[in-house]
């Protein structure tokens, strides 16, 4: 799921799975639960949420 709004535009990802997911991203972020930078692919682990500020 993607919003926009006064902070900006962030991508909100959750795996409800037991394998691992990539999903793929519009542009370059930062991975605000892990303070990674990612381009390209987001990888989201099983079970796991993953908030990008794009």
């Amino acid at each position: 799921m993607e919003q926009v709004g006064e902070l900006g535009r962030h991508l909100l990802a959750i795996n409800h799975g037991d394998r691992g997911a990539q999903v793929p991203l519009p542009g370059a972020g930062m991975e605000l639960l892990t303070g990674l930078l990612v381009e390209g692919v987001l990888e989201v682990p099983a079970g796991a949420v993953r908030v990008v500020h794009l």
